[in-house]
């Protein structure tokens, strides 16, 4: 059986007459009840309205997580990533005479062309030119 019964409420928030009284019906009445119930268990709960950013709070919060990252990896990025868990890629070797570049660079690095492993010789020594002696100590490149 349905109730006629008409109650006055407020709803703050429903009209745009805030804080005044409207005459509702009992359903509505017990609606609007339900909900006020239900926000209040939430507040109980802990849950807050969820936190809205502007778009100037959005790049704050962006610069925050960023410069502390690219500021790590500029730090730690960088240094010795490549000799991670690599074996040496390098041999000494005493220079026999008649020997050559060339030859030390063919016998060194056989499937490699010869000139690339020159280049490598030439930069792990310092060398200015191509000029080696006898019972000199040459650093030269591996063949992994």
């Amino acid at each position: 059986m349905a109730s006629n019964t008409v109650t006055a409420t407020t709803l703050a928030g429903r009209s745009t007459n805030k804080g005044h009284l409207r005459l509702v019906d009992a359903a509505e009445a017990q609606r609007i009840a339900d909900h006020r119930r239900l926000q209040w268990q939430a507040m109980q709960a802990g849950h807050a309205t969820p936190v809205r950013l502007t778009k100037r709070g959005r790049r704050v919060l962006a610069l925050l997580i960023l410069v502390p990252l690219a500021t790590m990896l500029w730090l730690f990025g960088g240094h010795g990533a490549a000799a991670v868990g690599t074996a040496p890629t390098t041999k000494t070797v005493v220079v026999q005479a008649g020997q050559s570049l060339w030859s030390i660079a063919q016998t060194a690095v056989p499937t490699a062309d010869p000139r690339e492993t020159i280049y490598k010789i030439k930069q792990l020594n310092h060398f200015a030119g191509s000029d080696i002696l006898p019972g000199q100590a040459v650093i030269v490149p591996t063949g992994n």
